[in-house]
Formats: structure tokens, sequence, C-alpha cells
């Protein structure tokens, strides 16, 4: 049989500074914030620093307990999201962690991601209560693990990293890419990757499977644009390469059966998408956007992590 191996990228790894940031941490673990805590913890998961990790984390998640009434969205995400994939999770203190992070900040964003893709809401309002809520709590994304939950809520299925089409749309994404240089994790190096296969009543509309870099559309007059929403949070996300790949896919059926957007309840079929990092909150409202405009399509997603180079 065919294997297919991921070549890992070239990326510099910092496993004495953070074995000797961490030493500093465990030795002083009392005096940390929450800030200290979850960036010690998101380093060491980055650059495999597994036995500092183990060491420091039972520390971390107790004192990130202590002071957690101070706590932003973020640091939740990349404590909990540490948590949630180590052995911690069984202890007393990661359970009350996982517990408070589910009952303070993924559950009440999942609700407001929810009501983004109820065809009973209005749009604008829903859009307005979720900025709201994600500048309140200072939570630009859900990080790689919650994201999955996140993406049932608005209408998508996450699909296999191991499934065919995935692997196809990876090895594009990074063809596209070119060789890393610098973080993949910004806005201009994430890269989406979308395919479709829908139909409008009697009519096949094909949307073969392309790469999509960051970038606002221009080839999408404003009505279309309008459909898919994105928040502002110290910067704009209408740029954001999963939107452009979404509103292409928009657009295909309605300029192919010369339909305005009212049509676009009535498509069947499948749509694929592939990100090169997980999207952040404003791209999941633009996923549920789209799933509320698109009811009856198969939706699937998947996507990497871009801070790790497995």
């Amino acid at each position: 049989a065919n294997v297919t191996r991921r070549p890992a990228r070239p990326k510099r790894r910092g496993g004495a500074a953070t074995f000797a940031g961490n030493r500093m941490a465990l030795a002083g673990a009392n005096g940390l914030t929450s800030l200290n805590a979850s960036n010690a913890g998101q380093g060491s998961t980055v650059l495999r620093e597994s036995p500092h990790l183990a060491a420091f984390l039972p520390l971390a998640v107790r004192q990130f307990l202590a002071v957690v009434a101070v706590a932003p969205g973020t640091e939740w995400v990349d404590l909990a999201s540490i948590v949630a994939g180590s052995p911690v999770a069984t202890t007393a203190g990661g359970a009350e962690i996982l517990r408070r992070f589910d009952r303070e900040v993924l559950l009440p964003a999942l609700q407001r991601l929810a009501v983004v893709v109820d065809p009973a809401s209005e749009m604008p309002c829903a859009m307005q209560e979720l900025k709201a809520f994600l500048d309140g709590l200072q939570l630009p994304h859900l990080g790689p693990h919650f994201t999955h939950r996140a993406i049932a809520t608005v209408g998508w299925s996450s699909a296999a990293c191991s499934a065919p089409w995935v692997e196809t749309a990876r090895l594009e994404a990074w063809a596209a890419q070119g060789l890393s240089v610098g973080s993949l994790v910004r806005t201009e190096r994430i890269v989406a990757w979308v395919a479709a296969s829908l139909w409008f009543r009697d009519r096949r509309v094909e949307v073969p499977g392309r790469v999509f870099h960051a970038g606002v559309p221009a080839w999408a007059d404003e009505e279309v644009r309008a459909l898919l929403r994105p928040t502002f949070r110290h910067m704009a996300r209408d740029d954001h390469a999963e939107r452009a790949a979404l509103l292409w896919v928009l657009l295909a059926p309605l300029d192919a059966c010369h339909a305005g957007t009212a049509a676009l309840g009535e498509l069947s079929g499948a749509v694929r998408l592939y990100v090169s990092h997980f999207p952040c909150m404003s791209c999941l409202a633009v996923l549920g956007q789209f799933a509320r405009h698109v009811p009856f399509p198969s939706l699937e997603v998947s996507f990497d992590d871009a801070w790790r180079d497995d």
C-alpha cells in the first residue's frame, strides 16, 4: 500500500531556552500570573518539551486557578487546551480548569455562534452580540482542540486529517506557501483550499479545488461580501483566507445560474474546506453564516495547527 508522509517543515527549536524558562517557572510557580502560566505551558507544548511540561503543568494549573479571576480568554484557551490533551485532565485541578473553561468561555462562545447560524435570528444583531462577547473576554480563537467542538455548532463536520481530499488540499496549500520563512501563524501566511460540487435545481455547478491567500476579494460585489460578515477585533478580519474561499463558492452558482442570493437556499451537494491553521472566532462565524445561507449541502472542514511541525 502507498503511504503518504507529511514532510516536516524546517523550524528552529528552542529547547534550551524553554528548559531554562521552565526551571525558573518551577522555582517561582507561586508568583506566576495567569499569563506566565499559560505562556510557559504553551511554549513547552509547541517546542515538544514534554518532560518539562509534565513537571510544570500541575503547578501551572494550581497557580492559574488561584489567579484566574483576572485571566482573559486567550489564557484560558491556551491552558485548557494543554490540559485537555494531557494526563493532568484527570486530576482535580485539571478537571476544575476544564469545567470552568466550559462554563465561562467555551459554552458562552458556542451559544453565540449558534445564534449566528440560526435563520430566525437577525444577522446584524447576532454578529454584534458575538463581537461584544469576544471583545469583553479578549477571545480571538478557541485553539485547535476546542475549535473542533465549535465546528459542529456552526453547521459543519470535521473531516479526518488523513482523508484523501485533505491530504491533497494540504499538499497544494504547502506548494502555494512555498518554503517557510518565519512564522506561518500570520494572516498573510495562512491559506485556505476549497472545492465544491453543487446542484441548483437541475443544474450542476463544479468548483474545482483552489488555494486562496488572505485578501479582501475584489471579484465579489458588496451584496455577496455582506453574506459572510467578519468581526473586527483590534484589526480587520475581512481579509482572512477562509472568507475569500467561501465567498468564491457562493459566487460560483450565482454566476453560473444567473441567480440572486435568495437561490443559495436551494443548493445541494458538498463543500470541502481545508485551512492551514485553525480558524479564528471571526472565521468560525463566517462558516456559520455560510451554513445558514446554504443549509443543504454536506459541509466538511479540516485544519492544521501551524504552530506544530509534525
